[in-house]
């Protein structure tokens, strides 16, 4: 599997931690549903804290690509759906930590939630070396 950032120098350059596209040649997709910030029992972990509750969300993620025989290292796509009015700051400056060194393409939409404690929800795409 090949992963490969991409950049048009006609379109501005990101503010990070993600890139402008991602390229992908000879792998398997792995979409992850949305997923909030609950843990394996169905509690919402990190109630009224964005950076608790975007640790959790990747930490699902995580589970959910290495069921698919994969590593968040495979990420090219991440959506994240935020609560308007709460911290965009404190979910990237954890998105940031957790995900430093990987190119991926990311979009942030504010919105409301169906699950009425989730401050954040993230959806992912990975690409995953072919066996």
């Amino acid at each position: 599997m090949a992963k490969k950032a991409i950049a048009s120098p006609k379109v501005v350059k990101t503010k990070g931690p993600y890139v402008q596209g991602v390229e992908v040649t000879d792998a398997k997709l792995v979409f992850t549903s949305g997923v909030v910030a609950r843990d394996a029992a169905g509690t919402i972990i990190g109630l009224g804290d964005i950076r608790a509750q975007t640790r959790q969300c990747f930490e699902n993620i995580k589970n959910i690509i290495e069921a698919g025989g994969g590593t968040l290292s495979d990420l090219v796509k991440v959506t994240v759906y935020i609560r308007p009015g709460q911290d965009y700051a404190g979910m990237n400056e954890v998105r940031r930590e957790l995900l430093s060194g990987i190119d991926f393409a990311s979009s942030t939409v504010q919105v409301g939630l169906n699950a009425v404690d989730a401050l954040i929800e993230v959806e992912a795409v990975a690409a995953v070396k072919l066996n």
